[in-house]
């Protein structure tokens, strides 16, 4: 089963319908905090209680009545085989309408009722209404067989006792077979086959000995059905491989019985092959978020019937890497519907995810907006084009873009703790030589990029683009600059790797590598390698016969990146490689610690970037 669309009105925060698509697989709605993510999976779960929006817009005057019923609408898919499968273990009775008209016959409900058997699919669509204070019913709104004329009559059918095929009881009138109309009675069972996990700790330690193997939609029970799953040595074995997998530290978890017909769960993380019970602890004195992933593992790799399956924040519980193995192992189960709700980037990342909906605040309710998947697949296909993603820019309030990885890594560390940098994003790309390409207009590669950050709430404005001079002349810099309408601004040095040829920083670097070199590397070494090759034609378009490293005219053309390359490469006797990324960070937290006003220009000029765009805005 799966939930196809849903809308929610007067339910806390939201007061308006809009219709939510959600299809097989991943679905993600995203949204800062307190905009009503949690809401809506609760709305989701279809066992929501009536709790009426409350605002200005529901309460104009004193003498406004506010409206007590909160209601919804959700269209639901099962497959033919499986709906055939519930309707049979079905104990009770369901009916099917029958329409106006046409002479009763007894199997005329029940061929009726095949004919929805056989489909692939059968889609139903009902109303859920809730009263304040109260949990939401069902109301059929739309049946399968339902004509498009008024239905007065329902045969009233059950399941034969051998579960072969069914059985017709009798013919009604509709306002006496409500109650037992076939999507109603689906809804209800498809109801129990909804899993919400909830963002805060679940406590489910503990509970009583039992038969059944099907976990409570609110986990409940969690203690009995791991008991029964232990009856089953290669689905324990693989369930436990999946916890380990995702909490390293955890080697297994196992249920014991306790006084007063109580299970309880222990979880071990001692050698794999302990036999001591007194060295595992109970899942209540486990870390944050073990119970979740329990309950969710054993939903996922048990269930006989697909289920859809609500989390809400996994990151709230999990640390973001054992949220990232979650989202891997779960879409080893594709039989699954998943519905999270996330302000992480690393759930966006892990989880690719086949439909997106943003939640926002507009005051005073919630607004959703629906990122159509069309779309969607044509941002992540932009975004790899330019060596991004779409994590990358999700959550933030803007965008810089820059040269590369080093300049994603370096800027933020630099623009840290400065109040312009909050709620930006920066953000490496991949083609920056398209910036001064001939065949193309440099317009039409900006634009390219502001496709990504413009026209779309989701996804915040580019502030600009800030790239490497290389060996660009000044007229060749303010042509791109002008035709870009001042969005591509170019460093003041070549590159940003000039502005870490700083011999103290190098051999603070060089010395803290391993067997970089057999004696400690001093400061003469790195000046007087530098003075000798510095102005070879290798580094500079116009060559010097000497050079100082403190003149300020070489260390702003220089060839930074592969100068610090050779230097390497000589000084430690070919032992070690510049790493163009990790290196330039580790010389920039160096700098910024030590001597910071070495790339006091640099933050200057960032600074001035990011100001400008917000005077602008």
């Amino acid at each position: 089963m799966r939930i196809c669309s849903f809308e929610i009105r007067n339910y806390k925060s939201f007061l308006e319908p809009r219709e939510l698509t959600f299809e097989e697989g991943f679905n993600l709605i995203v949204g800062q905090n307190n905009v009503g993510k949690t809401a809506l999976l609760e709305a989701l779960s279809l066992r929501f209680m009536g709790k009426p929006h409350r605002s200005q817009l529901t309460a104009q005057n004193p003498t406004t009545v506010i409206n007590p019923l909160s209601s919804a609408l959700v269209k639901l898919a099962i497959s033919g085989p499986e709906l055939r499968e519930l309707l049979l273990e079905y104990s009770g009775n369901f009916s099917v309408p029958v329409q106006t008209g046409l002479s009763v016959s007894p199997q005329k409900g029940i061929c009726a009722l095949e004919e929805i058997l056989s489909r692939d699919e059968t889609y139903f669509t009902l109303g859920l209404n809730a009263h304040q204070g109260s949990e939401a019913g069902f109301v059929i709104k739309n049946h399968p067989t339902r004509p498009f004329q008024e239905v007065n009559k329902y045969d009233r059918i059950n399941s034969l006792p051998d579960k072969t095929g069914f059985n017709h009881i009798g013919t009604y009138r509709a306002e006496e077979d409500q109650q037992f109309d076939l999507g109603i009675v689906v809804a209800g069972v498809l109801r129990n086959r909804i899993y919400r996990f909830e963002a805060q700790r679940m406590v489910l330690g503990s509970s009583a000995f039992g038969y059944n193997a099907v976990l409570q939609p609110a986990a409940n029970n969690l203690p009995e059905v791991i008991n029964i799953l232990q009856g089953n040595a290669l689905l324990i074995q693989d369930f436990n491989d999946l916890v380990h997998r995702i909490f390293p530290s955890i080697f297994r978890v196992s249920v014991k019985p306790v006084p007063n017909g109580i299970l309880e769960i222990l979880v071990w993380t001692d050698a794999p092959h302990s036999r001591r019970d007194d060295l595992a602890m109970q899942l209540s004195e486990s870390g944050t978020g073990v119970g979740q992933v329990l309950a969710l593992l054993y939903v996922v790799l048990t269930s006989k019937y697909s289920q859809t399956i609500l989390i809400d924040e996994p990151s709230s519980f999990l640390h973001p890497a054992a949220a990232r193995k979650l989202i891997e192992i779960l879409k080893e189960f594709p039989q699954h519907q998943y519905i999270i709700a996330t302000h992480s980037s690393e759930i966006l990342r892990a989880a690719s995810p086949a439909t997106m909906t943003l939640i926002r605040w507009e005051r005073p309710q919630s607004v959703i907006e629906l990122i159509d998947a069309g779309k969607l697949s044509g941002i992540r296909k932009c975004l790899m084009e330019v060596g991004a993603k779409l994590s990358d820019v999700f959550g933030a309030d803007r965008i810089l873009w820059v040269e590369g990885d080093t300049e994603e890594e370096c800027f933020p560390l630099i623009l840290a703790g400065h109040r312009t940098a909050v709620g930006t994003n920066i953000v490496g790309v991949k083609h920056t030589g398209d910036f001064s390409s001939k065949r193309i207009p440099v317009e039409t590669i900006v634009g390219i990029y502001e496709k990504l950050s413009q026209g779309d709430a989701y996804l915040p404005p580019a502030v600009g683009f800030v790239f490497d001079r290389e060996s660009r002349t000044e007229a060749q810099m303010n042509d791109i600059m002008a035709r870009s309408q001042n969005k591509v601004r170019f460093l003041p040095c070549r590159m940003y790797e000039n502005y870490l040829l700083v011999p103290t920083a190098l051999i603070a670097l060089m010395n803290s590598l391993p067997d970089f070199s057999q004696t400690p590397i001093a400061v003469e070494q790195v000046t007087a390698w530098m003075t000798s090759n510095g102005g070879s034609a290798k580094y500079l378009s116009a060559p010097q016969q000497s050079i100082a490293v403190t003149d300020l005219e070489w260390l702003r053309t220089v060839d930074g990146a592969n100068l610090l390359i050779d230097l390497f490469q000589d000084l430690s006797g070919a032992r070690h490689i510049y790493n163009k990324t990790d290196h330039s960070v580790q010389l920039t937290e160096w700098l910024l610690k030590n001597d910071p006003g070495v790339l006091q220009e640099l933050k200057t000029f960032l600074v001035e970037i990011l100001s400008a765009e917000g005077q602008a805005a």
